[in-house]
Parts: C-alpha cells; structure tokens; sequence
C-alpha cells in the first residue's frame, strides 16, 4: 500500500482488554476531570467505565496525555451503543509519537460537542506524527469542537477515519459527519484511511496546509465523501485528492485550494457548490501518494478540478467526473485531464454547472443541444433573437442555457425612457415573464422586443418651490411646501 504525500499511516493495535474495574463518584466541590449529570469523577476514563447508553460525559478540566501511561484516550467501552462526549470548552492534548491523541474504536454511536459559550474545546496533537482524534469504528458526528495539530512532515491528517487495512469488516460501518460548529485545522485535514470509511460534510469549516480531505494510496478502499456544506480550504495544494476507488459527490459548500480537487480513480459527482482554484501558469505543486519517485506528479495551478492519468500502475479504475450543477472556478483552467489515459470513457462529462473557462466540447453531455453559454452556464443552449429598436439601443447574449437569468441591456436615446420589453418563445409565441430587466431562459428559442417612448416635458422652474402658471387669464403663484399645495392669485 502506498502512503500519501507527506502522510504515513500508523497501525496501532489497541483496546484488546476493556477495564471492568467500577469506578467510584467524588466530591463535585474536588478536583472533578469529568461528570455525567450530577455524577463527578476523577477522570474521563472513570466516567466512561460508569456510563449508559445515552449519557452525557462532560469534560471538567484540560488534559494533558502525555502524563498517562498510554499517552492516548479512548472514548466509549465495550458494551456502550451511544454517548455524547462534551468538551465543554477543555483542551486534550496528545503528544505520542505513535498514537493519536482521541482514538473512537469500539463500534458505538458517539457525538463530540462542546457546550461552552466561547467555544474554546479542542482535540490536539502536538507531536511530528499521529492524528488528533483517530476513529476506528462507529458512527460519530461532530457537532462542536476544534481539531488540530502541529506536523510538518509524515502526517495521516488531524483527523483519521479507518481501523486498518485488514480491518475492512469493521469500517464498512464507519461514517463520520461533520457539522456547523466544529473546526479542523492543521496539517492533512481529513483522511479516509482504509476500506469503507464514509464522510459527510454538512457544515464546519476545514483548512490544512496540504489536503483538506484525502484518501490513502492507490486501494480499491470504495470510500464514500459526501460534501453538502461548510467551507473546505487548502493553504498550499489541491482541497481534496481522491486516489482511491469509491464515491465522491458534492452538492454544496465551498471548496478553495491551488487546485480544487484532484481525482485518480473513482466516480466524482459534482451537483453543486463552490470550487475556486487559485494560481498562476507558471506554478506547479507536489500532489500524489507518497515521495517515491514516480509516486506524486507536479501538477499546474489555479485549476478547479484535475483527472491526473500519469501514474496509471496500480491504480485499477480510472476516474470519472460528472458535472451537473455548481460553481467551477480556476484562475487558469476550470477543468484538466493530466497526462494521457487508455480508458474509452469521457474523464468529464458536464451538463449544468457555471464556469469561468470555456469548456472544450468533448467534455460536454453527449445529448442534443448542450453547450455553454456566453455567460459560461452549460446547459441545453437556446438562441435569443432581438432587433434594435428606434430611440435606443440593446444588447443582450446570442444564447443562453434553460434555467439561466438572463439581463436585458437597454439605453434609451436622449428624450426617452424605456415604453415595453416583452418576450416571447420563438415555436408558439408564449410570453416569457420579465422581472425589471430580467427574465429566466424557457425551453425554446426567444424572442425580445423592446420599445422606447418620449420622456415627460418638464415643469418650468422659476426659483426654488415656486411655479407660475397661467390660468384662465390670472397669474398664480403655487407654493409647494413639502407635501402641501398654495394657490395665491396674484392679480384681478
């Protein structure tokens, strides 16, 4: 197996005995390190050796690992179906060299919170290597809490989700879900380690200096990610990097890195969100599974979403990305199929979405009508047909996809104002509404008619709120003093 870029996945066999040694309350007034309801104890690992399913365990003061014998915490124990652990605004603060600080590993349905009011709790790691918080099985959500650690080099991530690579029954029932509330930020963002781990963002925010999310290596590991919201950001290389086998489908959130997302094999759904790439022409940057020679390729900048076919050996499927909906933004490219491919399949098949880039055509849906619209929505493409009318001038794009607001451009000629803008489809002659200048492209050809008229003659002024008007051979003086009206005859 080949380890990611940087990365270097440690194995820990762990947990092989579970405690059933009770645990005995103290005094609440003491030096309490965890509590459920109004139960204290001396400890988190007490408490958990007293709790039931459906418990609340609530840190009560900061922990330091490398104090305890293993140098690791492990929430949960055998026989415990669901807990929620509460930070409540502590720190817990690894610094083992081979294990991760907070290792989630016996199957259960955990939620991390962290109900402070300054939203202070956090899981870290401050040694070269090993994640902050480790899940080995389970269903967990993370609905509060930062995460972090300090590598530099040989990190799995700050976060890592899989058992081990003989430990594939297990972790085909691993799912992690991330929601508004919790931070990640460090070195390697996510990683989904082995085979079956399951990822959903719906909400938070993930920054690393590397990958904000990641697979492992070239495995047929049929992983699943599923990012529905929050902010996923890479400081120095692509957001996500998908080398393994297995979904990866994105339906919101926004996705900001020197390369958007970086695809080896796998099926990538794109039906919505965000996804900005940053860079230059002139700039490459190291992406791939480890630093073996031949196991990373240096890949241009500033592209939104990257197909790399370069290193084929070992890698069983090819990657396929389908486009249907969203964002895609690059400041050089909006899509690249990298190096060349012996599959018969299209690396990018792209029917919706909006680009900043021309598409190339080979890329577009195969059926009737697709293309991109000068405004770059891609779409089934409609023609909009207009003549300039007399006493102004219009302007508006030769097409436009279905769906897509389109903006009528007017400028009347000097002495009128704008008179009728109607839009009919061009088949049958069926009004198209028009909201202000706008209007939503139909399924069918358009056409728009837009029509000026005079400007209403001005009022003569002669001086500041006072108009002298003629009538019926007398001359009056009308006062306009804010909303009310004086008339005053000035002669007989």
């Amino acid at each position: 197996m080949k380890k990611l870029n940087l990365f270097l996945i440690a194995v820990v066999a762990l947990f092989a005995v579970t405690s059933t040694v009770k645990a005995e309350t103290i005094d609440c007034q003491g030096d309490v390190g965890a509590k459920i309801s109004d139960q204290c104890y001396a400890s988190v690992k007490d408490a958990f050796a007293e709790a039931t399913d459906d418990d609340t365990i609530v840190v009560m003061k900061d922990i330091d690992l490398s104090s305890d014998s293993t140098g690791y915490l492990i929430l949960g124990k055998s026989g415990l179906n669901s807990y929620t652990f509460d930070l409540n605004g502590h720190e817990i603060t690894g610094t083992s060299s081979t294990n991760a600080s907070v290792y989630i590993a016996y199957g259960e349905t955990a939620t991390i919170i962290d109900s402070s009011d300054e939203k202070t709790g956090i899981i870290k790691h401050t040694d070269n290597n090993g994640p902050a918080l480790k899940i080995q099985k389970g269903t967990v959500t993370l609905n509060g809490g930062t995460y972090t650690n300090s590598f530099e080099t040989n990190a799995t991530g700050v976060i890592e989700i899989g058992g081990s690579a003989s430990d594939t029954q297990s972790n085909s029932r691993l799912t992690l879900t991330i929601n508004d509330g919790v931070v990640v930020d460090g070195f390697g963002g996510i990683t989904l380690a082995y085979t079956g781990s399951h990822l959903i963002v719906n909400g938070g925010y993930i920054e690393s200096d590397t990958f904000a999310i990641s697979g492992n290596g070239n495995g047929t590991h049929e992983s699943i990610i599923e990012i529905k919201g929050g902010t996923l950001v890479s400081r120095e290389n692509a957001v996500i990097y998908h080398p393994q086998t297995g979904n990866l489908t994105i339906t919101g959130g926004n996705i900001t890195g020197k390369i958007g997302i970086v695809a080896r094999q796998g099926d990538v759904v794109i039906n919505g969100g965000d996804i900005n790439a940053t860079g230059t022409t002139d700039e490459t940057i190291r992406v791939g599974d480890s630093q073996e020679e031949g196991s990373y390729v240096q890949l241009p900048t500033g592209v939104a979403i990257v197909v790399d076919n370069t290193n084929d050996t070992g890698y069983e499927d090819d990657a396929n990305v389908t486009i249907t909906n969203g964002n895609i933004n690059g400041d050089v490219d909006s899509l690249l199929s990298y190096g060349e491919t012996t599959s018969e399949e299209d690396e990018f098949i792209v029917s919706g979405g909006k680009f900043n880039h021309t598409i190339s055509t080979e890329y577009l849906s195969d059926d009737d009508n697709y293309g991109q619209s000068v405004n770059g929505v891609v779409g089934k493409l409609h023609e909009i047909s207009y003549s300039d009318p007399n006493n102004g001038t219009v302007s508006l794009p030769e097409n436009a996809v279905e769906g897509e607001t389109v903006t009528i451009d007017y400028t009347p000629a000097e002495g009128f104002v704008i008179d009728t803008i109607v839009v009919v489809t061009k088949t049958d002659g069926t009004k198209v509404e028009v909201v202000g200048d706008q209007f939503v492209m139909p399924e069918d050809d358009v056409i728009v008619t837009v029509t000026f008229k005079e400007a209403p003659a001005e009022v003569p002024s002669t001086g500041d709120n006072v108009l002298t008007y003629a009538i019926m051979g007398t001359v009056a003086l009308i006062s306009v003093l804010g909303t009310a009206v004086y008339f005053k005859k000035v002669n007989e």
